[in-house]
């Protein structure tokens, strides 16, 4: 059992928002990809999206990556709307995600 103090801080780390995206909706050619899609991701969190084909696994991932502009809805890093973030920062942000 961990000591109660490495608990707190491991709950205290799981509240911080890294990636949230907000009733992201996406569509190819008229097609409904994505259609209100939410996703937080906290530090210290690791996420896997299982689906089978076609079902928007790597939409998601390239709405993430700033690939693909949703049709509706609004993608955050650590609580900054990514519309108002220069790539300089979000790249230096993102070395950090992957570390």
């Amino acid at each position: 059992m961990a000591p109660r103090g490495a608990a707190t801080k491991e709950m205290q780390e799981l509240k911080n928002t890294i990636i949230s995206l907000k009733d992201i909706t996406v569509s190819y050619d008229g097609e409904q990809v994505l259609g209100g899609f939410n996703l937080d991701i906290h530090d210290g969190e690791f996420v896997t999206l299982l689906g089978p084909s076609g079902c928007g696994k790597t939409t998601v991932l390239r709405t993430i990556a700033g690939f693909i502009r949703p049709d509706a809805g609004n993608v955050f890093f650590y609580d900054k709307m990514v519309d108002y973030l220069k790539k300089a920062l979000i790249y230096g942000h993102t070395s950090r995600i992957s570390s």
